[in-house]
């Protein structure tokens, strides 16, 4: 059973009592602002952080956000525009070896033995139960220092973490999802924790040395034990055991053990494409007379097409077939149709026309509509 800390229950007097269940709370607050630095400046190498870069190698992977975009912009078309391109990008959980720092200072417990109170320090198993504890307080809740993924910055009293966390990138442009990290709230009522007293002076304050009696711990000790706890647990998340306060990334919820509570919704965006017509092109009909006609000519009398409007030549060809019914030139196409409406000679015929300038085809082009290709989301085990 998890030990329960003592505090002082009355100030300027000399008695202790446990705290109460509620009273976790303002340790658990405690713990929450120092999960920021201490200069308030966030940093990806803070035990239980999250960030872009594997500090040192031994980071967890939490999870992978794929980008995809077409390379073309809105309007677009052809292969070269319709290409996808796909950015991973893997999110980490800041890994570290637990490490006690300097103003830590043994939290106390009381205990009947042989029907007397006796009153003693936490050991590391008190420690790391403690640190469970005030884990389930904060990541249920929502306290400082736990994330959220938005484009915005969350109500109730959340800072930029790190900008441009995730991107998803478009053709009609780019969405920016912020990692904000909780930095205030109301505190609970303050309470205040005991230690030994230890040391050679006073305040009889220090780590190590002889008995002095108790000693209410000061602003730094109890700020430092209780992050220390709870940095005790957060320690031993690995990439096969999720703990309270795990991150995870994925487009489904997490099927780990434990309840697990979505902060943020992250998504992957692809503009749509749809088939339009591309180009344009303008016809017009000649009908056939002397001046203005599609001429083929049959071979014994030089063979090959001549076409002529109002009696200039503005196509040949040399292709002597009756099938043969179409004759580019530059962006013009001429193009022979119905019967023959004349035949001058023996060997001529003649044949009304169109000529079509410019051209246009059905291709698919971007659009500025969006399609979700994935959607992701940031969840955090709460208990």
């Amino acid at each position: 059973m998890p030990k329960t800390p003592l505090k002082q229950k009355t100030v300027g007097e000399p008695n202790v009592q446990e705290i109460t269940t509620a009273e976790h709370n303002y340790l658990a607050y405690l713990a929450g602002l120092e999960l920021e630095t201490a200069s308030g400046t966030y940093s990806e190498s803070v035990l239980g952080s999250l960030g872009k870069t594997n500090q040192g190698g031994t980071d967890l992977s939490i999870g992978t956000f794929t980008n995809t975009r077409r390379d073309g912009d809105v309007g677009d078309h052809g292969s070269s525009a319709l290409n996808i391109t796909t950015t991973n990008t893997v999110v980490y959980q800041q890994d570290a070896t637990y490490s006690e720092p300097s103003n830590f200072r043994h939290p106390l417990y009381q205990h009947e033995v042989s029907n007397l109170t006796r009153i003693q320090e936490f050991n590391d198993t008190d420690q790391l139960e403690l640190g469970e504890t005030l884990a389930g307080i904060i990541y249920a809740n929502d306290y400082p220092g736990t994330f959220k993924i938005a484009t915005s910055t969350p109500s109730g009293g959340y800072t930029v973490a790190v900008s441009n966390f995730l991107q998803d990138t478009r053709a009609d442009g780019t969405t920016n999802y912020n990692l904000y990290q909780r930095t205030s709230m109301t505190a609970p009522t303050e309470i205040d924790l005991m230690a030994v007293a230890r040391g050679t002076s006073s305040p009889f304050n220090a780590k190590t040395g002889t008995y002095k009696g108790l000693i209410v711990m000061s602003d730094a000790h109890r700020r430092e034990t209780v992050k220390a706890c709870l940095d005790r647990y957060l320690s031993t998340i690995t990439s096969s055991v999720k703990p309270i306060g795990s991150y995870l990334i994925r487009t489904s919820a997490p099927s780990e053990t434990g309840t697990w509570v979505e902060k943020g919704t992250i998504l992957d965006k692809r503009n749509e494409i749809a088939e339009e017509t591309v180009g344009s092109s303008n016809t017009t009909t000649y009908n056939a007379d002397s001046q203005t006609h599609w001429e083929r000519n049959a071979t014994g009398l030089g063979g090959g097409v001549t076409v002529k409007i109002s009696g200039s030549t503005v196509a040949t060809s040399s292709n002597t077939s009756t099938t043969f019914t179409s004759l580019v030139v530059g962006n013009t196409t001429y193009t022979r149709i119905g019967n023959v409406v004349s035949s001058p000679s023996t060997g001529i015929t003649r044949y009304s026309f169109t000529t079509t300038v410019g051209s246009s085809s059905q291709e698919d082009v971007i659009q500025s509509s969006t399609e979700t290709i994935a959607t992701y989301k940031l969840y955090v085990r709460t208990a």
